[in-house]
């Protein structure tokens, strides 16, 4: 498993975050698959569909969606509910199955969405 802290300085929200599997030494055939993300040990989002280098996966707020490499959206998946960020810290975990040693590496970007701010014209 892999744990990271990510910090919501805004109030809570549903989960946003971008994931992009990466290849490995080149391999494009091997897959990662069974992906759970625990928020903060209690909510959890499973993406079962098995992901080979080059796919991405956008989760808006609202869905799940398997994209291309230029996060045109192909497929929604179902996932049923989706995870909360609290306000401040969150802990997040990841566990997921590997095809062989050479499986793509999944990269992570967390989105948070605050109040807007006006702008001032000059």
């Amino acid at each position: 498993a892999s744990h990271f802290k990510v910090k919501n300085p805004f109030e809570a929200q549903a989960v946003k975050m971008y994931i992009t599997a990466a290849a490995t030494e080149g391999n494009k055939t091997a897959t990662v698959s069974s992906i759970e993300i625990s928020i903060n040990n209690y909510q959890s989002l499973l993406i079962s569909a098995p992901l080979k280098a080059g796919d991405r996966i956008m989760v808006d707020g609202a869905s799940v969606w398997l994209c291309d490499a230029t996060w045109n959206k192909l497929k929604k998946l179902e996932t049923g509910n989706l995870p909360k960020w609290e306000k401040g810290e969150n802990e997040v975990t990841v566990i997921s199955d590997f095809s062989e040693e050479q499986s793509p590496v999944l990269k992570f970007e967390f989105k948070f969405t605050g109040a807007p701010e006006k702008v001032p014209s000059k």
